[in-house]
């Protein structure tokens, strides 16, 4: 993967971090599609930039505090990577915080995003974007 891509992605997390819709739709290809985590209660897909950025903003809704996202890992082969993101949430009627892990398949065309296909497990991940 380029360091390109590497500098896009983490630009990404950092708008997402910050609720820049605009400094993350810019590193997303206009055609986006975004699947949830399988079991997730809202299946998807969504697709566009306006429909997918609302699904993930839903997401930080779902919790009663959720941290920053942060880039643990990113393993990559061309136009596809795993990028393995963490964040510190807060459930109801759970009193400690727990990490969660999530395995983001990414097919990338022109550079940018178009696809995000989420997993609870790495090696999931890893096959839907075809590496290893």
């Amino acid at each position: 993967m380029s360091e390109s891509f590497r500098e896009s992605m983490q630009r990404s997390v950092s708008a997402m971090n910050e609720g820049d819709k605009q400094g993350w739709a810019l590193e997303m290809h206009e055609e986006i599609r975004v699947m949830p985590v399988p079991g997730w209660h809202e299946p998807g897909p969504f697709e566009g930039i306006d429909d997918s950025w609302e699904f993930f903003r839903r997401i930080d809704e779902a919790f009663l505090e959720a941290g920053p996202v942060e880039i643990v890992e990113i393993v990559s082969e061309g136009d596809r990577a795993v990028a393995s993101v963490s964040r510190v949430v807060r459930v109801e009627g759970v009193p400690e915080e727990i990490e969660t892990v999530v395995h983001m398949a990414l097919m990338l065309k022109d550079g940018k995003t178009i696809e995000n296909a989420n997993f609870l497990d790495r090696s999931e991940a890893l096959a839907h974007a075809g590496i290893g």
